[in-house]
């Protein structure tokens, strides 16, 4: 007689079929692959669901590899990505997709365009320093500001393996006045704001500093600048610590990171609008980077909350702040 398969039986074979697709991360035969079947299932039922996330779940794995050979929690979060050649010809130790050239591939295309008529980038949110990475190789002057220390080791790592001399860092978070702020401590997702990306509140104590003492003095020298804003969430307070570099001239032309609605419960439609109409009020234009296909939608003041705007830029997190027409004026035809 037929007897059906029972549930825990096609759980297992699943798992098994799966086993393929995580292969790179387990380069140790058997012993990963006993591993990967007991620690899966710990992963995805007893930790945060955040960890269910399909993204996340090989360097959650890898992490605990790390651990579990390493000992120490810094040494398995330096040991965390290895150095890779990046398709650039420098190193960087960051996720495969920053080296092979799949990340954020048209912002990457943005910033090397718009790189070639600014003399100073300032990377604001660097992580493990990707873009960084991409202005100290051309040879620019760089502020890379990182607030969560264990990124900012594997983005100091990236530097000297490459041996700039050309950039600076700083390990502090960004917002409106000085301080000292709890972070949600979590990669790429570390944020001030509480719950950030179903982040659970995992916090340590940074120093927050103001974007003005930090780069204006480097940016104020008549050389046009280059800053870009990825910092989950803060980006007003960020541009509230800024009103200096706002009114300067020349002045800087802004990439910047804005959610619509942010990704947190308690961030609201307004703190959107609110970075716009900082910006507007400055006498900046803005536009969306619109992909498939790769343009620049402009999107104005008086539009900025209609129906047009909400369909249009729906998925659309990155927006391209400029004073300067020639700023934009240098990327047609490409982005017309």
């Amino acid at each position: 007689m037929y007897e059906a398969e029972t549930a825990s039986n096609r759980s297992l074979r699943d798992r098994l079929a799966g086993l393929r697709l995580f292969r790179p991360l387990y380069r140790d035969g058997i012993v990963g692959t006993v591993r990967w079947i007991f620690l899966e299932p710990l992963l995805l039922k007893v930790l945060s669901p955040r960890w269910a996330n399909p993204m996340r779940n090989g360097y959650v794995i890898r992490y605990i590899r790390a651990t579990l050979l390493g000992g120490l929690h810094r040494r398995a979060q330096a040991g965390l990505f290895p150095r890779r050649r990046a398709v650039e010809g420098y190193t960087i130790r960051a996720p495969l997709d920053m080296a092979d050239g799949r990340f954020e591939p048209f912002l990457t295309m943005l910033i090397r365009k718009l790189l070639a008529g600014h003399a100073t980038f300032v990377d604001c949110g660097a992580y493990v320093g990707y873009y960084t990475a991409l202005a100290s190789a051309l040879g620019h002057h760089v502020i890379a500001i990182e607030p969560n220390p264990d990124n900012a080791q594997i983005l100091l790592r990236n530097i000297i393996d490459n041996g700039w001399t050309n950039t600076r860092v700083e390990i502090v978070a960004l917002g409106a006045e000085p301080a000292i702020m709890p972070l949600s401590n979590s990669g790429i997702y570390a944020s001030l704001v509480d719950g950030w990306a179903g982040v659970a509140k995992r916090s340590l104590l940074v120093p927050q500093r103001r974007l003005d003492d930090i780069a204006l003095t480097s940016c104020n020298d008549g050389a046009h600048t280059l800053i870009k804003i990825d910092v989950e969430g803060s980006e007003f307070a960020v541009l509230s610590g800024s009103e200096k570099l706002l009114e300067q001239e020349p002045a800087p032309c802004w990439l910047v990171e804005v959610i619509q609605g942010g990704l947190a419960p308690n961030v609201s439609e307004a703190e959107w609008e609110a970075v716009f109409k900082k910006f507007f009020s400055a006498g900046y234009r803005a536009w969306a980077l619109v992909t498939e296909p790769n343009r620049l939608l402009e999107v104005t003041a008086a539009e900025l909350a209609t129906a047009r705007y909400s369909s249009d830029l729906g998925g659309v997190s990155m927006f391209l702040f400029a004073r300067c027409d020639a700023c934009v004026a240098a990327l047609a035809p490409e982005f017309g």
